[in-house]
C-alpha cells in the first residue's frame, strides 16, 4: 500500500525568501510510507507484535535526522532507524524503520520524528501486544547420566519458549530416591543402581536415566618400611640378602626401591642383594611409598685369603729361636 502526503512545509530558497504554508508553495516535499507487513494509516503505522520493517521515502532540502520517542519523551529503543541522519539534496532518501518484536502482553506506541532544519514531520507508530504463549517444550541438559556413589551432578531444565506465560516452575522427582535423589535439578548418588529423574512443568515432562556406580575403595598408603638388618659386615666379594617389610599388608603399592650411598664400596640389586666391592662403608637405603625409608650400614672388610697378608703377619711376629 502506498500513501503520498503533500506537506505544507517552509523551506529556505537560494534567494533567501521564506515561503510559508499560506503563500504560494515553491517546494512540496513528499513523504511516502511503503510496507508489506504493516498497515499504513493516515495517522501512522500500525504494526503487529512480530518484527516489522517499514520503508519511508522523502526528499529534504537541508541536512536531516530522524528520532523515535515513546509517550514519556524517552528514546524508544524498540524502534531502529537506518540511516538515522543524512545530507539534504534533490535525490530521494529511503529510510528503513524496524519495529522490533514485542515480547510484552501490552501494546506500545512511539513517535518517529523527521527533522530538516527547523522543519519536522512526525509518524505515529503503534505496535500490537503479543498473544499469550503457553509452554510448548521442556528440555533437559542430560537424558542419560553416569555418576559414582557419593558424587552429585546438576541437570538443567529449559522451558520453551523463554517468554511463555503462566507458571514455569519445574518440579523434580526420582523413581528410586534411595539410589539417586534430586532437589531442584541437583542429583545426588546414594548407592549403586539405576533411577529415573523426571522434571515436570504443567502437563509436560522430561526424564533422565541416572546410573550410579560403586565407589572404588580409597587407596591404602604405605605407613612404614623396615629392614631385617640395620648393620651388616661383609668381606670383599661377599653378598648378603636384605629383606624389607612394608606395612600395612594391604597397602596398594608395596614396591621397594633400593640404592647405595657408595656403589664403589657396596652395591645393591633391585631385590635387596648387597654385593661387597671393596673395603669401606656404605649405606643401603630401601624406599617404599612416597617417603618411607629404612637403612642398613654396610661395612666391607678386605679379603685376606690371598696369602700376602700372611707374610706380613710373619714379619710382625717376634720369634724366639731359643724357645
Amino acid at each position: 500500500m502506498t500513501l503520498k502526503i503533500r506537506l505544507c512545509l517552509a523551506v529556505s530558497l537560494l534567494a533567501g525568501v521564506l515561503v510559508g504554508c499560506n503563500t504560494k508553495q515553491e517546494v512540496a516535499p513528499k513523504l511516502t510510507f511503503t510496507s508489506e507487513s504493516a498497515a499504513i494509516l493516515s495517522s501512522g503505522v500500525s504494526a503487529p507484535a512480530t518484527e516489522t520493517k517499514v520503508q519511508i521515502s522523502f526528499t529534504s532540502a537541508t541536512n536531516w535526522m530522524a528520532t523515535a520517542e515513546n509517550a514519556a519523551g524517552e528514546h524508544a529503543s524498540w524502534i531502529v532507524i537506518y540511516p538515522a541522519a543524512g545530507t539534504g539534496g534533490s535525490e530521494e532518501i529511503t529510510v528503513t524503520v524496524t519495529v522490533v518484536e514485542n515480547p510484552s502482553l501490552e501494546a506500545r506506541s512511539a513517535v518517529v520524528t523527521f527533522s530538516s532544519g527547523e522543519l519536522t514531520q512526525t509518524l505515529q507508530v503503534t505496535q500490537a501486544a503479543r498473544a499469550k504463549q503457553g509452554i510448548t517444550e521442556l528440555l533437559l541438559s542430560d537424558t542419560e547420566l553416569e555418576i559414582t556413589e557419593g558424587e552429585s551432578a546438576t541437570i538443567i531444565a529449559t522451558v520453551l519458549p523463554t517468554y511463555a506465560d503462566g507458571d514455569k516452575t519445574v518440579s523434580w522427582s526420582s523413581s528410586a530416591p534411595e539410589i539417586a535423589s534430586v532437589d531442584g535439578g541437583l542429583v545426588k548418588a546414594i548407592k549403586p543402581g539405576t533411577a529415573v529423574i523426571t522434571a515436570t512443568v504443567g502437563s509436560l515432562s522430561a526424564s533422565c536415566t541416572v546410573t550410579v556406580h560403586e565407589k572404588a575403595p580409597d587407596p591404602v598408603p604405605v605407613e612404614s618400611i623396615t629392614l631385617d638388618k640395620e648393620e651388616l659386615t661383609l668381606t670383599e666379594g661377599e653378598t648378603a640378602q636384605l629383606t624389607a617389610t612394608v606395612l600395612p599388608e594391604n597397602a596398594d603399592d608395596k614396591t621397594v626401591s633400593w640404592s647405595s650411598s657408595d656403589p664403589s664400596v657396596a652395591t645393591v640389586t633391585s631385590t635387596g642383594i648387597v654385593v661387597a666391592v671393596k673395603a669401606g662403608t656404605a649405606v643401603i637405603t630401601a624406599k617404599a611409598g612416597d617417603d618411607k625409608i629404612a637403612t642398613c650400614t654396610v661395612t666391607v672388610e678386605p679379603d685376606i685369603s690371598d696369602g700376602s697378608t700372611g707374610e706380613n703377619l710373619d714379619d710382625d711376629i717376634d720369634v724366639d729361636p731359643w724357645n
